[in-house]
């Protein structure tokens, strides 16, 4: 694809992380060291957690940022920004 579109960015997203705190860096870490081997990557700083609420959404056919889950709404809202910026 680069050869059609020399500017094309690369993300990857870090998805379906644990919410346990004792595991959680361990985890990031480990993503993070096998990323090192993928340069033209760009890793993003934002984490979506493995949480119910994503597959209530789904169901139900509404948006995180539509719901009362704080800890959900503020990972997909850094996530917006970090990729679009601020709105």
């Amino acid at each position: 694809m680069r050869n059609l579109n020399p500017e094309l960015k690369v993300y990857c997203l870090q998805s379906m992380a644990t919410t346990n705190p004792v595991l959680r860096g361990n985890e990031r870490k480990e993503f993070l060291e096998y990323l090192e081997e993928f340069p033209t990557i760009q890793v993003l700083d934002s984490v979506i957690c493995f949480r119910k609420v994503y597959r209530d959404c789904m169901s139900n056919g509404t948006g995180v940022v539509e719901t009362n889950n704080t800890a959900a709404k503020a990972e997909i809202e850094h996530l917006m920004n970090e990729v679009f910026g601020p709105w």
